[in-house]
């Protein structure tokens, strides 16, 4: 359950998580743009979540492709963020826009 919560826990895994949620499969290179951070910091991101079982990953020669492996993540998420907006507290995640949305 930590493991869980812990994804939560840095804004760049949580960006990049965003940035899945359309279930479409990205590489490093177009989620490092998305995310305006390094191939080196969003890679890190991804192992940590391959290893968690969120993600899957592929090769497909010098290239590395993710896509959501679970995506009722998300449900779980909008269930936690309806918790925090009950309680009066403020969430706010990255959208793909690179605007923020209040959950």
């Amino acid at each position: 359950m930590a493991s869980f919560f812990s994804l939560f826990s840095n804004p760049l895994r949580l960006h990049i998580l965003c940035e899945l949620r359309d279930g479409v499969e990205k590489n490093v290179n177009t989620l490092s743009a998305a995310v305006g951070k390094s191939k080196h910091n969003v890679s890190q991101q991804l192992k940590l979540l391959r290893l968690l079982n969120i993600i899957n990953q592929r090769k497909d020669g010098r290239f590395v492709y993710c896509q959501m492996k679970q995506p009722e993540l998300f449900k779980a998420m909008e269930e936690i963020s309806k918790v925090l907006r009950d309680n009066n507290i403020s969430a706010t995640l990255p959208t793909n826009d690179n605007n923020n949305e209040k959950f």
